[in-house]
């Protein structure tokens, strides 16, 4: 079914902006349309008089809420989002939301009834006051049925608007009511926006060019100023109200009054292009400049283009000479596992470097256990990386390495042999590692990490440490920062002044889950769903374990 929303609706948005910025306090029911009983106190309903048995079709105002300091779009998003299908019918698509303006969001949704006939569900939402929201809904059986009624059901909706406005009024609670940007010659403000590719030149008052400007707007909201123009690279989110045109580029386009002298504003111009126009008042002129789309971005948005090279970077670096797990080198041909150790020092600070050696009964070794050794391809490995593969010899209580660089040059590491878990088993305690460092005058860093393995099967991974930074000599200013599994707080004091800042975490069942223990494997199955598999040995106290890539003690 082809919604009626992108016909009607904008038409009602219109008139509710309108009324918002004219505050008109009369409720009119239309012509031929009844009042009908409310179902519930603050929730007023509408519908026409006259519709058949299969017809449905009503008009809905719900109480007002709190907006909970959320924009009113995710507002409406949670509004809507427990709202149930009309009776009789079922849900058949998933909801739409869309900020209109910083007042103002729409939604929509279809669904069928009992008879199989495909219906809709529009919801407006606005704030007055920036502190309660408010929401209307339309629901029409047919789309024929709701064409028939739009204009009555959209100037009905358009009229919470007045009510919502009188009622902040009498109350008291304040009007903070966004105006949109000024009228600009030539250009029809909002509508839907056109990703793209916009360019166009920075002018002064007198019509001189300062400068190109070029701006590649992604339609996941993402912006990107290249670095060219004499601009440095920058990146971020743009904001846009398609009810209004006004758009926010933070780093060259941005204004916050949105006043005579300073806005920016997308729309169409006469021959119906994208355009963009944007102009700023510093006091003994005005910059501007009109910027219309030259193309597509032909480009990933910044947040995917990282994540698709950190993508690259990680499979760059995983370990590719595997077998399916279990299918590796055999236990029977197994040695053991040696580490060293090395105490490696940083200003102050220091910390603790670890390596571990593959020991074959065969007299050779592998620099490194990057998987587990029975997931290890051996004779691929030969093959890949025999700068990787040397020899090994027991000298006194410890072991010695002769390596392909230098094959008569026996070097004896720090450290010892490690041991395999037992298939099944399962630990009590909690390992860990740490490191420090610090600059005399300077900053000064410290973390701690490590796991909880629990005798249950669960493990949880943990995470903390600290910075602490002191200004220039004679500032007297003092930066610190703590965090955890829990958040982050950061702290900068000065004399008679104190700012702090907390971030709390969210649990995104990514530090936590289930464990198991085979030989020198450990499978990790988190809360979230992800599993992870890595090498795992202990010594024979059971101190120490090898986790994460690194040596964790208790």
């Amino acid at each position: 079914m082809r919604l009626p929303f992108p016909r009607c609706l904008p038409a009602a948005a219109g008139l509710f902006a309108a009324l918002l910025c004219a505050g008109v306090s009369a409720q009119q029911v239309p012509a031929g349309w009844v009042h009908l009983p409310d179902p519930a106190p603050g929730t007023s309903s509408f519908a026409p008089a006259q519709l058949s048995a299969n017809e449905h079709l009503a008009v809905n105002f719900y109480p007002r809420t709190t907006l909970d300091d959320q924009p009113i779009d995710r507002w409406l998003a949670d509004a809507a989002g427990r709202d149930a299908p009309p009776p009789g019918g079922a849900w058949t698509g998933a909801l739409k939301v869309s900020a209109q303006t910083a007042n103002t969001a729409t939604a929509s949704r279809s669904y069928r009834d009992s008879s199989g006939s495909a219906g809709f569900v529009l919801y407006m939402a606005l704030t007055v006051d920036k502190v309660y929201g408010r929401m209307g809904r339309w629901h029409a059986s047919s789309e024929e049925l709701a064409s028939r009624h739009k204009a009555a059901a959209s100037a009905l909706m358009a009229q919470l608007a007045a009510t919502e406005m009188s009622s902040a009024k009498a109350e008291r609670r304040g009007i903070a009511v966004e105006a949109g940007p000024p009228k600009v010659d030539g250009v029809k403000p909002g509508g839907p926006f056109a990703a793209g590719r916009y360019v166009g030149n920075l002018l002064t008052s007198k019509g001189e060019v300062l400068r190109k400007i070029e701006v590649l707007l992604f339609a996941n909201g993402e912006y990107l100023i290249p670095a060219k123009y004499k601009l440095d690279e920058k990146k971020g989110r743009y904001l846009y109200e398609p009810a209004t045109g006004k758009l926010n580029v933070t780093d060259i386009l941005y204004n916050s009054r949105y006043d005579e002298g300073d806005f920016c504003v997308y729309g169409r111009d006469a021959q119906g292009a994208p355009v963009i126009y944007a102009q700023d008042e510093y006091g003994v002129g005005t910059h501007s400049v009109m910027l219309r789309r030259v193309g597509d971005v032909g480009q990933l948005p910044p947040t995917q283009a990282a994540a698709a090279e950190k993508a690259a970077q990680d499979e760059a670096k995983r370990y590719k000479y595997v077998t399916e797990p279990g299918r590796g080198i055999p236990a029977q041909e197994i040695e053991t596992i040696v580490y060293s150790w090395r105490l490696v020092y940083e200003g102050a600070g220091s910390r603790m470097d670890y390596e571990a050696y593959l020991l074959l009964k065969d007299g050779t070794a592998h620099d490194g256990v990057p998987v587990p050794p029975q997931d290890m391809d051996l004779s691929l490995s030969r093959r890949r990386e025999p700068e990787k593969w040397g020899r090994w010899r027991k000298e006194g209580n410890g072991y010695a390495f002769a390596w392909p660089d230098k094959p008569q040059e026996w070097k004896k590491v720090q450290g010892g042999a490690m041991q395999p878990g037992q298939r099944g088993m399962t630990l009590q305690g909690e390992w860990t590692a740490s490191s420090s460092s610090s600059v005399p005058m300077g900053t000064s860093t410290w973390s701690r990490w490590g796991v909880k393995l629990q005798s249950d099967g669960r493990f949880e991974k943990s995470q903390a440490g600290g910075m602490y930074a002191a200004g220039a000599p004679g500032t007297e200013v003092v930066t610190s920062t703590t965090y955890d599994n829990d958040g982050a707080v950061t702290s900068t004091s000065a004399p008679g002044v104190a700012i702090g800042v907390q971030r709390k975490n969210s649990n995104q069942g990514n530090k936590s889950g289930r464990y198991e223990i085979d030989g020198y494997a450990i499978t990790l199955r988190y809360d979230n769903g992800m599993v992870e598999r890595q090498p795992f040995f202990i010594d024979g106290s059971r101190k120490s374990i090898w986790f994460d890539g690194s040596m964790l003690t208790r």
